[in-house]
């Protein structure tokens, strides 16, 4: 049994506009040896991670989840031997995360249109910074190119400076209500997906450098701002329409469909047009793009060529898994048993694509 614990208190010290409080000590964390010498990180309510050079990065609810009280623990884990390198606590819920080389950053929401941009040291966790978010909706995305951080909040896109971490330019996204930000390929171009408040959306490519729009796809249908996926030449998107989802490849150029009126039916299916659950979801990584679908089977938890949809190799997910993060080398996989765990699964070989 490999077991680690973290005993460090939390730390807020530094930057402009950094709450200074008490410290509030963080749970244990629990590691222990699985299956296939799988690695489990046990009891963790509500968990993201973010796989990334500098080390794993595990966050979790463990106080009072859903009230104004709630707070989360985010630790930073070697890669090597799953041990705690540093630790802290910050308020609220994780919204989304993403590591730079210097810099771990975290948005949380700790009561309604109430969220946080929070920024990390990525070695010991210090917290340098907190950002006020001030969209109409606490849901976040991130997103970095070059010396940016982008980050999707509501119908605003910001764009923070990486450097020193100042708030350089605020874009408002018409008739939005909720958005995500991801980037293409060679991060160059901001994919922005759009939702209102009844059930159209749309889906926009803007500069990585200033957010100028530069395409915009015809009106589709769903109930949030779809997930977005690009690779290469194509941009892979997911959908909910109430119970049932869908996944549809657009091109980057033109960003049309390439099943025309997808889902026009829900009664059809093709490699680029892939009807599933509510739950139905994509994600790009190693040049592949990830489907993941709990209990979805073979077919909808896979990895699949962008550019027409086939199959390179099936998850290693369990009817209850939930696919949370595709990291260097391992999926990180929440399971759902009495409690919530995170367990750590060698990623297919042919997964691992370019």
């Amino acid at each position: 049994m490999l077991s680690a614990c973290a005993t460090a208190t939390a730390s807020q010290s530094g930057g402009t506009g950094t709450k200074r409080g008490t410290t509030v000590a963080p749970p244990h964390l629990v590691v222990t040896t699985g299956p296939k010498h799988t690695r489990v990180f046990h009891n963790v309510f509500d968990p993201s991670v973010i796989d990334a050079s500098s080390g794993i990065y595990l966050g979790w609810v463990f106080a009072h989840p859903g009230s104004a009280q709630s707070r989360s623990a985010v630790v930073r884990i070697d890669r090597a031997n799953a041990k705690v390198l540093s630790t802290n606590v910050l308020a609220g819920s994780i919204e989304a995360g993403v590591a730079t080389n210097r810099h771990l950053w975290i948005t949380s929401s700790n009561a309604p249109s109430k969220a946080i941009l929070y920024e990390f040291n990525a070695d010991n966790l210090t917290l340098t910074r907190t950002i006020p978010l001030i969209g109409t909706d606490p849901g976040t995305s991130m997103a970095t190119t070059n010396s940016y951080l982008w980050v999707s909040e509501g119908d605003q896109l910001l764009r923070i400076d990486r450097r020193d971490a100042n708030l350089r330019k605020q874009v408002k996204l018409t008739a939005a209500f909720s958005a995500t930000v991801s980037t293409d390929t060679q991060d160059h171009l901001l994919v922005v997906a759009i939702a209102n408040r009844g059930g159209q959306g749309r889906i926009e490519i803007r500069s990585g450098a200033n957010a100028n729009l530069i395409g915009t796809s015809a009106s589709l249908n769903g109930v949030y701002a779809p997930r977005t996926a690009a690779v290469g030449k194509n941009i892979w998107i997911s959908e909910a329409t109430g119970n049932m989802g869908y996944v549809s490849r657009y091109r980057l150029r033109g960003l049309t469909p390439t099943v025309a009126g997808c889902p026009s039916s829900l009664l059809t299916n093709s490699p680029t047009c892939i009807l599933g659950s509510n739950g139905l979801q994509v994600n790009a990584s190693h040049q592949l793009i990830f489907l993941s679908q709990v209990a979805g089977g073979g077919a909808r938890n896979a990895c699949i060529d962008p550019s027409n949809g086939s199959i390179v190799a099936q998850l290693p997910l369990a009817p209850t898994d939930q696919l949370l993060t595709i990291g260097h080398s391992h999926l990180f996989v929440m399971t759902q048993t009495r409690r919530e765990n995170v367990v750590e699964l060698p990623i297919p070989s042919a997964c691992l694509g370019g």
